[in-house]
């Protein structure tokens, strides 16, 4: 597949690494002629100083041959003419990044789609919606509900008392297989477990299962949910007023930062908030302001350190949970050993977004999540699709893909090694970084 990503920032390069990894032949475009060096030296990508919005520097990128153009510069403006412009020259398919929540309207969307825009993407707003997922299952990292709950994802962090703790997978189900551990995070690395791998404290688990067993899964991994009653927010950008337009009214909400004018578009916008204008890790405002007794605190600055040592004073101060956002990747990992709950990452939950449309399956593919070195994919098997060959014990799957579990006629069953996977069934898959094609290959209907 032939891209090309305008844009050198931080979802830009972290969008084209991912996707050169996935052998896709990726162009990254840039007016930033230093930054463009760096990262030629560096990955295995083609660059390309250019204007976007330049008719003459889209056509020496190749943009009437590529299948996809990505705008993703800090300029929604920019990201909107340059789309426009690609699709106009021959662009197969359309992506702008925009800063405003409201062009994600239906009506305001289809008129960007009509126009050469075919897809629009607002990192803002997802952050907020996995935040909010959070509260709403707040012993998880993730969670993804297939077809309202049938069948359910969840990455889950293991407490070192957690009645699991030094278990081989195959012996946590005494009574009969009631979930699929179909990943394991451990020390930075995602590992595809076997049934004599044993569960260690620390570990990230992403288990696949069905509604009446969520309970089971919880104790024991040594989690239980705790009502979020009351949020506080540190920093006052665009994902805060997302928030808190999610929030207000429906818990006690108190959000803390520096800047007047800022605190003073959210107090008239969301008037329902509590909007205090001070230091955003003023550990003694936030006392004052009810630390202790917070359901949640959200770090929402742009240091990631400080968003981390932030939730850590936090709980020492009383929090249940803590969610940090953490844009630098390596910091994620530092962020998960020292105890905070959650991290969010707007370049991963966006890549996430727009590698379903790279998986090249369209609509047959429903959502993928994005897990650093590692995708979870939900696919509608096609008609002729090579998956449905054999039973899966028999199709000699790549290591790097692992099917978690898939809805069938409407309700959610686990893929056993007798299993086999039938058209229209839908899937969840797990897979490395770096196995895209083979996504492809094994999914995708033949010609």
């Amino acid at each position: 597949m032939n891209i090309i990503i305008a844009g050198s920032g931080d979802t830009g390069t972290h969008l084209a690494k991912m996707l050169s990894e996935e052998h896709c032949d990726v162009v990254l475009m840039s007016t930033d002629s230093e930054y463009l060096e760096t990262i030629d030296a560096s990955f295995n990508l083609m660059t390309l100083y250019g204007d976007a919005t330049c008719v003459a520097d889209l056509r020496r990128a190749g943009v009437a041959e590529c299948d996809l153009f990505v705008a993703v510069t800090p300029v929604s403006d920019t990201n909107m003419v340059a789309c426009q412009l690609a699709s106009i020259l021959g662009a197969g398919r359309t992506i702008a990044r925009v800063g405003r929540s409201d062009y994600l309207r239906p009506e305001v969307a289809a008129g960007f789609s009509r126009a050469g825009v075919e897809q629009l993407v607002y990192p803002e707003t997802l952050v907020a919606d996995e935040i909010v997922d959070f509260i709403r299952h707040n012993w998880v990292l993730h969670w993804y509900a297939v077809q309202g709950g049938e069948l359910i994802l969840a990455g889950v962090r293991i407490d070192e008392d957690a009645p699991g703790v030094g278990s081989c997978l195959k012996n946590l189900h005494p009574d009969g297989r009631i979930f699929h551990v179909a990943a394991i995070r451990r020390g930075g690395e995602i590992l595809i477990p076997r049934g004599d791998d044993l569960l260690m404290a620390g570990d990230t688990i992403y288990v696949v299962m069905r509604p009446d067993h969520v309970i089971d899964v919880a104790r024991i991994c040594g989690k239980r949910d705790e009502e979020m009653k009351s949020v506080m927010v540190t920093g006052a950008g665009a994902i805060t007023g997302e928030l808190a337009s999610r929030l207000q009214g429906r818990c006690k909400l108190t959000i803390i930062d520096p800047d007047k004018e800022a605190c003073r578009r959210l107090a008239e916008d969301y008037p329902k908030a509590t909007v205090v204008c001070a230091p955003a890790h003023d550990i003694s405002v936030q006392r004052e302001e009810g630390l202790a007794d917070t359901d949640l605190f959200i770090a929402l600055s742009n240091d990631p350190p400080s968003n981390i040592v932030a939730c850590m004073m936090a709980k020492d101060a009383g929090a249940k949970r803590t969610v940090a956002q953490i844009e630098a990747i390596q910091y994620i990992a530092e962020a998960d050993r020292l105890g905070v709950d959650k991290t969010v990452n707007k370049k991963l939950i966006t890549s996430g977004r727009i590698l379903r449309i790279i998986l090249g399956l369209g609509a047959r593919v429903e959502s993928v999540m994005a897990l650093g070195d590692a995708e979870v994919a939900d696919i509608i098997v096609d008609e002729g699709a090579r998956i449905t060959s054999a039973p899966v014990m028999d199709l000699k799957l790549p290591h790097q893909i692992t099917l978690g579990g898939l809805l069938r006629q409407g309700r959610g069953q686990l893929v056993e090694g007798k299993t086999r996977i039938l058209p229209g069934d839908r899937v969840l898959v797990f897979f490395r970084a770096g196995a895209l094609n083979k996504v492809e290959y094994w999914f995708k209907g033949k010609d």
